[in-house]
């Protein structure tokens, strides 16, 4: 819009336009909000997936070989000498045994990779073994991207 006065020609934005363009930022940003909240949702659901994922594995695997993978003591029978086999003491106890759950789990078919699945969120998980008094039994852990503490 143009206004004259004292014949100099003032050219502004009038309170519509302005309205306008405030209503159309408000827009794109609360979608572009929206869209940050439905990739987080979509992250949390990857993550539920995987622990599902891998507790059936375990399972499949326990019911397969009558262990946990990781501390089978016959799995250098099943899939060949290259593969450290366990204790068998129905533990996944030391570092080496949490290592070779996914070795494991892999040569079972179980899961794809030999080395440990990587979450959405950056870190890697790990199976562990009684983490405090008031958690007994395995739990699947969250590492963060250094491999330190868990989620």
């Amino acid at each position: 819009m143009a206004f004259k006065t004292n014949n100099v020609l003032l050219k502004a934005f009038s309170l519509i336009e302005l309205s306008i363009v405030l209503v159309i930022m408000g827009v794109l940003m609360g979608a572009v909000f929206k869209g940050q909240d439905l990739l987080d949702v979509a992250k949390i659901r990857s993550v539920v997936n995987d622990f599902q994922h891998i507790k059936i594995a375990i399972s499949t695997y326990r019911d397969t070989y009558g262990a946990y993978p990781g501390d089978d003591p016959y799995a250098q029978e099943h899939f060949g000498s290259a593969i450290h086999s366990g204790d068998g003491n129905n533990i996944i106890s030391t570092s080496s045994e949490q290592a070779h759950v996914w070795i494991h789990l892999n040569k079972a078919g179980d899961i794809e990779s030999p080395t440990p699945p990587e979450s959405k969120f950056g870190g890697n998980y790990t199976i562990i073994y009684q983490p405090n008094e008031s958690m007994p039994g395995h739990w699947i852990r969250l590492s963060k991207n250094n491999g330190e503490g868990g989620y």
